[in-house]
């Protein structure tokens, strides 16, 4: 399919031009990705400007005979930034004779490493989970200061050796390039009608599909119409349950899936999506451009969600809106937005970055602004205002540790650390390896760790804090490792004991329930050093608490410290090395790490073997809470069984005695005396007893793997973060798990008075429950932690002066505003 166009310009440099019209935007990288197959490799350019031409008539292919002297040349003639720590296209740094440079219009940086002169390796890099991940050749860098606009940057893309998409849907079959590459290693592809003479032109006939808006009857109507004709029919959607059996054999399962459908009338094949059925759209922040920062970025992807016609939505200009729908005009789409006095925004859909879902402090709806830009202004600036405060805190806290000096560890290997490391008994993932080699180099350095490990749970965070203690305590510096709970505490003490027992460290355990004298007599100890691990609760925040040579402080779970706790928990960092470890960050640990102020490690690789836990949902049933208690004591396992009121838990003990008599219970809870409730759970651990009834003490760290069931009593009560390590409490070993979430289907009575409020608040358990049963994978934390969020409102996490300014603008908009705070107040700072 081949056209001459002799009647255009010429380009000024010899790339071999490819011309693709009738592309629609979200289809552009899957076309490119097919160019690329049949030309090898190319330059795809998406929206053609005349920069374009500049930028690439200064471009340059490096290969493996660039010299280390010429590429520092040659980066420099191309205006790259160097930095110490790469974070975004056209920078570069060094380290030794390793260079990294991001060149406009790759995926990820390149990574060269030299033997003096000469190239020894040249792959590109990961830079946020630090690996390799596939070999280059060579590579194309332009002047980076020509597009000095970094929305540019984002419409050119340079496929070279990048992984290819991996498709059902092909839209060039059949479509053959006759391009001689002559002199040039690269093809140039340029979307959109161009005044340019092209080797070869593509006209796709590619558009947009009917919207249905929830009208599935029309829909049968439509794909019934289309059938006839001879069209292929494919429907990708996340609400399987709302469409009948016809509709059904049409959904297709490929891996890719796409933010809108689409109609191909060369190919007589329609593709429709939730947007065309629902009208629903996904807010994703992955092309978030005012924070730079890759870890922003990886971050910001879990900021996001499905937004439905009526829910509020913000944009960042206008204000609070109502998404009313998909509106198109002149063959471009737009999203429409309802505000105040009946005004009506049309929104680009390459805007969409400017949009945040709302997400708000309370189930109070918030108010719909009007299209008055000086009065979304003033809201805006106040919340800056109150931002500001908050943000210096912060930037003068870490500051205040930046400054400071911390001892450093040496972390060589030695044989009694290799002897601990074989004590593991399992193999390591390749995440835990990588986030081990982050927190010793870490370690290594005098200035002070400040690292956050985030993975969910039984991913293996303790066992690399139990590495880092190790080191510490081998170079004769002492360790805290603090909790927020008694149970937790002794949870850790137990598994730090178990590991450490050979290697004759002393370990203690402080808590507000240890007792007086014992708890003075460790105080003594550790100004003496004669601990070398303390672990406690914030009984180790106490002023007579002070340590001889204090290495390393590890926090499991920080975001359950209550303001008071956490401001004493700042004096106690400060010259110390940080490790802190959390399953589901919440906004302010995510905000900070946004910003740069934390080191972050995500490991997001379950361990060999684990399996996810089978869920099930379902009205209270004792008959079928009978069958999985029996079942799980026949295979020779343990049961939780999750009751969360304290005032009823023993009359459920009798229950579930009177239905299983031979069945051995216990029953464990908060208000029972500390002693007996240690014993309780140890007594549990040693398989004295067969099932837990117990309220959520579990909920954080308890570590049983013989322990393969959980039965939530009343699910409806939870909140969804605290179903999710609730059922992560089980499937803790290479045994299939399952979590009973059992919840009373109580209907609301229509003559209520408070009706409306009774069925939004039904309407969000069931969605809370929904979301549990949707996220059975592993690794599923981070998104669990946002979809809590969007369900029961963001509560007040960032303390009571920024209350009122999140309901006002929306949590997602907030948290942007003073991450962007942070990082300027932490750029001025210097």
């Amino acid at each position: 399919m081949d056209y001459g166009l002799n009647s255009r310009k010429t380009l000024s440099f010899a790339y071999p031009l490819i011309q693709i019209t009738g592309g629609l935007v979200h289809l552009q990288e899957r076309i490119a990705c097919e160019i690329q197959e049949k030309v090898g490799n190319l330059i795809v350019i998406k929206k053609w400007s005349s920069d374009f031409e500049r930028f690439l008539k200064s471009s340059e292919i490096i290969g493996n005979d660039i010299t280390y002297a010429g590429l520092e040349h040659t980066l420099e003639e191309m205006n790259f930034e160097f930095v110490s720590k790469l974070e975004e296209k056209g920078q570069y740094s060094r380290v030794g004779d390793v260079v990294t440079l991001w060149p406009i219009g790759y995926a990820n940086p390149i990574r060269i490493e030299f033997f003096d002169e000469e190239i020894e390796k040249m792959y590109f890099y990961d830079v946020v989970y630090g690996r390799k991940l596939g070999s280059v050749e060579s590579a194309v860098l332009a002047d980076v200061s020509i597009l000095d606009d970094r929305i540019e940057w984002e419409n050119i893309r340079i496929l070279k050796g990048q992984k290819k998409v991996d498709s059902g849907l092909k839209f060039l079959n059949g479509i053959k390039f006759s391009l001689s590459l002559q002199d040039s290693e690269f093809v140039v592809a340029i979307f959109g009608q161009v005044d340019l003479e092209a080797d070869s032109t593509v006209d796709l006939e590619l558009s947009y599909p009917p919207l249905f808006y929830s009208r599935i009857d029309l829909l049968k109507k439509e794909v019934q119409r289309l059938e006839e004709q001879g069209y292929e029919i494919f429907i990708q959607s996340a609400h399987k349950d709302q469409l009948d059996k016809d509709l059904k054999k049409h959904l297709f399962d490929g891996t890719d899936e796409l933010s809108a459908g689409f109609v191909d009338k060369k190919m007589k094949r329609i593709f429709y999506t939730d947007r065309e059925l629902f009208g629903t759209i996904f807010i994703t922040r992955e092309k978030q451009k005012k924070i730079s920062s890759i870890q922003a970025k990886k971050l910001l992807n879990q900021i996001e969600g499905e937004v439905e016609i009526g829910d509020h939505i913000v944009h960042e200009d206008h204000g609070v809106g109502v998404y009313s729908g998909i509106s198109r005009e002149k063959d471009q789409e737009y999203l429409l937005i309802k505000y105040a006095k009946e005004d009506e925004l049309l929104v680009p859909l390459d805007q969409i970055h400017r949009l945040t879902k709302y997400i708000g402090v309370s189930n109070k709806a918030p108010e719909v602004s009007t299209l008055d830009q000086l009065k979304w202004r003033q809201i805006t600036e106040k919340a800056k205002k109150v931002i500001n405060i908050l943000a210096r805190d912060l930037v003068n806290h870490y500051a205040k540790i930046q400054v400071s000096k911390a001892e450093s560890v040496e972390v060589s290997e030695t044989d009694k650390y290799q002897q601990f490391v074989a004590g593991f008994g399992f193999e390591e993932t390749v995440d835990q390896k990588r986030t081990i080699s982050e927190v010793f180099q870490d370690l290594s350095k005098d200035k002070p760790m400040n690292r956050l490990i985030v993975g969910d749970v039984g991913f293996g965070k303790t066992e690399v804090a139990m590495r880092a203690a190790f080191k510490t305590v081998e170079e004769g510096m002492q360790v805290a490792v603090l909790a927020p709970t008694t149970v937790l505490t002794a949870q850790h003490q137990k598994v730090f004991q178990e590991r450490f027992k050979n290697f004759g460290i002393n370990i203690a355990m402080m808590s507000r329930f240890s007792g007086k004298n014992k708890n003075s007599k460790i105080v003594e100890q550790l100004k003496k050093g004669e601990i070398d691990i303390v672990v406690g609760t914030h009984r180790l925040f106490s002023n007579d608490v002070a340590f001889k040579n204090l290495g390393l402080l590890i926090i499991d779970e920080e975001q359950k410290f209550g303001v008071a706790q956490k401001e004493k928990l700042k004096k106690l960092k400060l010259g110390a090395h940080v490790l802190s470890m959390t399953a589901t960050p919440i906004p302010r640990t995510l905000s900070m790490a946004l910003s740069q102020i934390q080191d972050i490690s995500i490991i997001s690789t379950p361990p060999e073997g684990r399996k996810s836990v089978k869920t099930r949902v379902q009205e209270l049933d004792w008959n079928d809470i009978q069958k999985a208690v029996k079942r799980e004591v026949d295979r020779g396992g343990q049961i939780y069984f999750v009751h969360n009121r304290v005032q009823t838990i023993y009359s459920i003990e009798d229950k579930l005695k009177s239905l299983l008599p031979g069945i051995k219970f216990a029953v464990g809870h908060g208000q029972m005396r500390e002693d007996e409730l240690e014993k309780t759970i140890n007594d549990f651990y040693e398989k004295k007893y067969d099932c837990l009834i117990c309220t959520t003490i579990i909920e954080n760290g308890i570590d049983m793997p013989n322990v393969n069931t959980i039965i939530i009593n009343k699910s409806q009560n939870f909140g969804l973060g605290q179903l999710y390590q609730l059922r992560g409490r089980v499937g803790r070993s290479k045994v299939q798990a399952y979590a009973y979430m059992f919840y009373d289907g109580e209907k609301v009575r229509q003559e209520d008075k408070k009706d409306a409020e009774k069925k939004e608040k039904e309407k969000k358990y069931i969605k809370r429950l929904e979301a549990i049963m949707e996220s059975q994978d592993l690794g599923s934390g981070f998104k669990i932690a946002s979809r809590d969020l969007e369900i029961r409102g963001a509560g007040n996490l960032l303390g009571r002066e920024q209350h009122g300014q999140i309901s006002k603008i929306g949590l997602a908009l907030y948290m942007q505003m003073l991450a962007e705070e942070i990082e300027r107040l932490r750029l001025i700072s210097g």
